[in-house]
């Protein structure tokens, strides 16, 4: 008969024979919807961004018509903020929602 310990070392190693296969079977499950969400990340990371950059033009131009008082920089405001808000309503092609 074998000890105690031995068999503990025994099934421990039985355990992980059968439990390491299995976790490979559903990690190659999940892989493919993983791979999708992160296409999606990247095209809500993209957006963001350039929304971002939408924005920090918009705040150069009121900046610009604070300091200079000049009318083309708020009209330049007017036109990049109507830009942006265009974009931001315009839907993502993405399969998840933000």
């Amino acid at each position: 008969m074998l000890k105690d310990e031995s068999k503990k070392w025994l099934l421990m190693l039985l355990t992980s024979i059968v439990l390491l296969p299995l976790l490979h079977l559903f990690d190659s499950f999940t892989i493919p919807q993983r791979v999708n969400n992160l296409t999606d990340d990247i095209k809500i990371l993209t957006s963001s961004y350039e929304l971002s950059l939408d924005i920090s033009e918009s705040i150069s131009s009121t900046r610009a018509y604070i300091i200079y008082s000049d009318e083309k920089y708020l009209a330049q405001f007017h036109r990049l903020s109507n830009q942006t808000t265009k974009k931001r309503n315009r839907p993502l092609q993405c399969g998840r929602p933000f």
